[in-house]
């Protein structure tokens, strides 16, 4: 009997564990069947966008009517990693009624964690209609610019960047001076 009895409690321990096999196979059918309809039923990005109904003024670039920017790599704060910034020049200079050499120059950095991408279109081109020029770049690790591990906040780092495109503008050999006032 006593045998008979820890065959069956091994028998019902090989169900249980069979049965949490079975249970544990069966939900991640079930997730994986719920991902495939999600995927498949969701419009992607192309779907939607395409069905997007924008006023006419909204459907155009917010660099409309505005120079092309010039696109600038130079060294970042830490005197390693590259940084990539734009030159946004306006059409007609506010000093062009004046002797100055170009236009006064502003440089934006975006908040932290942002690249320059992330909402300094409609201040750069305010800026450049009413004829500044208007710099932007992204920190190290952001955007388009270099650094690894990708999208770290340093405040002490973004400073030395920040710091370094100030440099980067008012050295000579980038010729900056020659098309903006960098003082």
């Amino acid at each position: 009997k006593r045998s008979q009895r820890q065959h069956k409690s091994k028998m019902s321990n090989d169900n249980t564990s069979g049965s949490s096999t079975s249970r544990f196979l069966r939900r991640l059918a079930l997730w994986g069947v719920s991902l495939a309809i999600i995927y498949q039923v969701s419009p992607g990005e192309e779907a939607w966008m395409s069905e997007l109904t924008l006023p006419e003024k909204q459907r155009a670039s917010p660099w409309d009517g505005l120079l092309p920017p010039s696109v600038h790599v130079f060294e970042g704060g830490d005197g390693v990693t590259m940084l990539i910034g734009r030159l946004y020049r306006p059409l007609k200079s506010i000093n062009d009624d004046t002797d100055e050499k170009g236009p006064p120059l502003i440089v934006l950095s975006h908040g932290l964690g942002l690249t320059q991408d992330s909402g300094l279109s409609p201040f750069v081109r305010s800026f450049v209609e009413a004829g500044f020029a208007a710099f932007t770049f992204d920190y190290a690790t952001f955007g388009w610019s270099a650094g690894w591990p990708r999208h770290q906040v340093k405040p002490e780092r973004h400073l030395a960047d920040l710091q370094a495109s100030l440099s980067y503008i008012r050295n000579a050999s980038n010729h900056l001076q020659d098309v903006v006032d960098t003082n």
